[in-house]
């Protein structure tokens, strides 16, 4: 089983943070995000990672090669491309399933669960989801505008994206016919080989500095597991 971690996007919206520094660096309470991606698979027994690089590929290099000393690692700088030509170019190194994450969102996704699942249906992936959480109080009134219900930051019906997808090695024949990742999961649904597993437990990602104050008060509950 190997792990491909995608880390190689600018971070526009976290500079100038990433002006100096790839994002999957970027450090919460002292450690880069890249540290607890990789730590969670570890404690799981899986040691094989392919780090798809671009921006400032040299410094994630330098960060896994410093900082992980048993594990099985290789990395694929494919330059400033879509995240579809990043996947593609590692084909070469997959001969079975794999696992595919951002490198800026940790998830303490029960992988065993996980796995379990992408087995029990027919399709080539399994995308994680995670349920939307709005960052408003949501009134809901009647005819007349009288209040019938407030709720502070509910959980909607809706789920997002929050990668850790499982993978067969079969989408590597499908991923030609598509320009960019959004169309090649948009494909995945049309033929319906894309399944999604819903994941109810911690989620942090990184994407603005709002979320990245979130994440230091959240990245301890996620320490306490890495811990057990």
């Amino acid at each position: 089983m190997k792990v491909i971690i995608l880390c190689g996007g600018k971070g526009n919206r976290l500079k100038p943070l990433t002006e100096k520094i790839p994002k999957p660096l970027i450090k919460i309470n002292k450690k880069p995000i890249l540290f607890y991606i990789v730590s969670y698979f570890i404690k799981y027994g899986i040691n094989d990672f392919i780090f798809c690089t671009g921006y400032k590929s040299s410094l994630i290099e330098k960060y896994v090669e410093k900082s992980f000393k048993n594990i099985n690692y290789d990395f694929i700088n494919s330059g400033d491309v879509d995240i579809i030509k990043r996947v593609f170019d590692v084909r070469e190194s997959i001969k079975d399933q794999f696992i595919l994450c951002y490198g800026d969102t940790i998830a303490d996704v029960d992988l065993i669960k996980l796995f379990n699942f992408h087995n029990s249906h027919l399709g080539f992936a399994t995308i994680t989801t995670y349920q939307l959480i709005s960052q408003f109080g949501i009134v809901m009134n009647d005819n007349l505008n009288l209040v019938t219900s407030f709720g502070e930051k509910p959980k909607l019906d809706n789920w997002i994206n929050i990668g850790y997808f499982f993978m067969d090695y079969e989408v590597f024949e499908l991923i030609p016919q598509y320009s960019t990742f959004i169309e090649f999961i948009n494909g995945l649904i049309q033929l319906k080989y894309l399944y999604s597993y819903r994941h109810d437990g911690l989620h942090i990602t990184v994407n603005t500095f709002t979320e990245l104050e979130i994440a230091n008060g959240q990245i301890e509950t996620y320490k306490e597991k890495l811990r057990k």
